[in-house]
């Protein structure tokens, strides 16, 4: 705004040796105005969604600390980048222990190839899956789960990864 005011009073007309011109000094002002007002709203527009994906991020990490169920999130190449506290209860681990892909170590190992042919047949087509499988709690007991992964996607379709969730069924299983 002090820039645009320096232009109206003729200060630019005065250190660049432009003389008259008011006009074409006022559009000039008029156009940098335009322009200091857009860039305002941009930065404003780029803050809050910013401050709205914090809070999104905020509330997604409080609805998978407090969900019952088992939650990883993984990344666009099938690696873990996320499990909430329950998983790591469940599984007797340290977030560091399980990221990556070394979450599939408390798989069961007749179960293992089972499953990665499902996650690689689901990543292939970018769909989702769902199957039994047995997960090792941190006692060392393997426990029934059935496994669930859905595919996220940005709003522009490209995938980013998958949201997978575990309920331990062992129960059930066992009354079958």
């Amino acid at each position: 705004a002090k820039t645009t005011e320096r232009i109206r009073r003729g200060d630019l007309a005065a250190r660049t040796g432009m003389s008259g011109g008011g006009d074409e000094l006022d559009q000039l002002g008029r156009a940098l105005d335009a322009m200091a007002v857009s860039l305002q709203e941009r930065a404003s527009e780029a803050e809050q969604a910013a401050a709205a994906l914090q809070e999104s991020e905020h509330r997604f990490r409080s609805l998978a600390a407090s969900a019952p169920v088992l939650l990883g999130v993984t990344d666009e190449k099938l690696a873990c980048t996320f499990f909430n506290k329950p998983w790591l209860n469940f599984t007797g681990r340290h977030l560091k222990q399980e990221l990556g892909r070394r979450w599939l170590r408390d798989i069961h190992p007749g179960d293992l190839p089972r499953l990665r042919g499902a996650a690689e047949f689901a990543f292939r087509s970018k769909q989702g899956f769902s199957l039994e499988v047995r997960l090792r709690r941190n006692d060392g007991e393997y426990r029934w789960v059935i496994a669930t992964a859905v595919p996220q996607f940005t709003p522009e379709g490209a995938f980013t990864g998958y949201i997978g969730s575990c309920v331990d069924i062992t129960e059930r299983r066992t009354m079958e």
